[in-house]
């Protein structure tokens, strides 16, 4: 049985990563001494939690430039970017893992779309034509990029976008906008099977892949 306890929460800035606890059975067993040790030692751990973040971070961004230059080793010479499309999510899932990459093309009239090209999942013929938009499934053809962490508690069975999503098992999204000039071809659309794959530190990358690959069309 618990009778008195000491608790300090570790932080890094303003993320909190969780807390250290002491427990005694003895009823005032801690002092302020033996707080302010604890506050020293969470403090050490805090250090200790932002070098292991750095070295994440530089890990991370290793992996995603090399990644950029697979990228482009494996477009060089394709004369459609879809007969390398599986190998092209092969290489990018090494710096942003994903189950599904996906490029939607824009209709002319925007108000409908296409998917272009898919890697991590088939198809029937007919997913691949023409799908008109409206309501929320028309909002979404904006230029602002998103991630979805939970498809079914942020998007709505009914709509185009939720059976799609449903229909590909997928339960996280981040889209990004297809740029080709000062025109817009579509968006790409990194999918995993399960929530909280993706986070808005992954937007930068995922918008970078999204470059090389609009230059690849434009070519």
């Amino acid at each position: 049985t618990t009778h008195s306890r000491i608790v300090c929460t570790i932080r890094q800035g303003a993320r909190v990563h969780g807390a250290l606890w002491l427990t005694s059975s003895r009823e005032g067993a801690f002092c302020a001494a033996h707080q302010k040790l604890m506050d020293n030692v969470v403090d050490l751990l805090g250090l200790a939690f932002e070098h292991d973040a750095i070295v994440d971070r530089e890990k991370l961004r290793r992996e995603r430039i090399d990644s950029l230059r697979g990228l482009l080793q494996t477009m060089a010479g394709a004369l459609d970017i879809r007969h390398v499309f599986d190998k092209v999510s092969e290489v990018v899932r090494g710096g942003l893992p994903h189950d599904i990459l996906a490029i939607t093309s824009w209709g002319g009239d925007g108000t409908s779309f296409r998917v272009y090209a898919m890697a991590g999942a088939t198809g029937e013929p007919e997913f691949f034509e023409p799908q008109p938009l409206s309501g929320d499934d028309l909002a979404q053809l904006h230029r602002d990029a998103y991630v979805i962490h939970d498809v079914d508690a942020e998007v709505s069975s009914t709509s185009l976008r939720g059976k799609i999503f449903r229909r590909l098992g997928v339960r996280s999204a981040l889209r990004v906008l297809m740029p080709l000039g000062t025109e817009v071809f579509g968006s790409l659309f990194f999918l995993a099977r399960q929530t909280d794959r993706f986070s808005e530190e992954d937007v930068d990358f995922a918008r970078r892949v999204a470059d090389h690959l609009a230059l690849a069309l434009s070519h």
